[in-house]
């Protein structure tokens, strides 16, 4: 008689060497690692990188992340392709050699309550591949976890296990200081509508760096998500948020340059030192000839 099959065997099981590092195989798809990095925004060092699947079709064309998700038929199988993006990307982090880096991991909402009760996992594939947990940090959804209970309890199960946790996109949805106050988690990142309102609305972007105060006095490091171009960078770097991760600063690759990321914040500082007011003027022009030029079009 067979010994059934562990969760950590049928990942594993599911992992192959492609010609960019490992690749994982799900029914007929072909899972890939993309890595953002994530900048100091005090010293310009990068910090780690935010592991992002990439699904191609066996047939051709391509199926997004939250596509691939969703095509799974029961909670079983969600949990699985879960837990298969995270080790795909583990194994291409340490073949990155990032040296102290931070791996960044988003969890889905429903695997960061239910994924427990399928059999232990995570931990056994860290320490398998050699990747301490204190390296790791999780991401959860806080806004797509309803029930404070269950959120306390995703956020304790990973520390348990080593892990950092972050809080992701807050500012939407069902996000309040009441539950990070409550649940304290190490990171918080802000989503990018944050910078969105803060673009659009002198009020907001005058209390962008007051959100950011708030989070740090609850215990919490704040990275500002969806940095884009230099004047959301500027943003974010008066907001005095710890991090910042975003196109601006690097897009996701399979190999990523942090370098060009540090060179990013290096120009960036050296603008600052002038005057908020140009880079706004800047911005200001920019959305006015464009508003011209859509007017003169229509």
């Amino acid at each position: 008689m067979s010994l059934p099959v562990t969760a950590l065997q049928q990942v594993s099981r599911a992992l192959v060497p492609g010609l960019t590092g490992m690749v994982g195989h799900h029914a007929d798809l072909t899972l890939h690692s993309a890595f953002q990095p994530i900048l100091d925004l005090r010293d310009g060092r990068n910090i780690g990188f935010e592991g992002l699947v990439r699904v191609l079709r066996a047939e051709g064309g391509s199926v997004t992340p939250l596509a691939l998700f969703d095509l799974a038929r029961d909670e079983a199988e969600l949990v699985h392709v879960d837990r298969l993006c995270r080790a795909l990307h583990v194994c291409n982090f340490v073949r990155l050699d990032a040296g102290d880096g931070l791996l960044f991991l988003n969890v889905n909402p429903v695997v960061s309550i239910r994924g427990r009760f399928f059999g232990p996992f995570f931990e056994e594939f860290l320490s398998q591949v050699g990747l301490p947990p204190e390296r790791v940090v999780i991401e959860i959804l806080e806004g797509s976890v309803l029930d404070d209970q269950q959120l306390a309890d995703s956020i304790a199960f990973y520390r348990e296990r080593g892990c950092l946790v972050a809080i992701d996109d807050f500012g939407v949805g069902h996000s309040n200081f009441g539950r990070i106050w409550q649940i304290k988690p190490d990171i918080v990142k802000l989503d990018r509508s944050m910078l969105t309102f803060a673009r659009a609305n002198e009020c907001a972007r005058r209390a962008l760096p007051s959100l950011v105060t708030i989070l740090r006095e609850a215990g919490c490091l704040v990275i500002v998500e969806g940095v884009e171009d230099e004047f959301e960078a500027m943003l974010a770097l008066e907001s005095r948020a710890d991090f910042a991760q975003g196109y601006y600063f690097g897009f996701p690759a399979v190999v990523p340059n942090a370098q060009t990321a540090t060179a990013k914040w290096r120009a960036l500082l050296e603008r600052s030192e002038g005057t908020m007011a140009e880079v706004v003027a800047r911005a200001c022009r920019d959305v006015g000839e464009l508003g011209t030029r859509l007017r003169q079009s229509a």
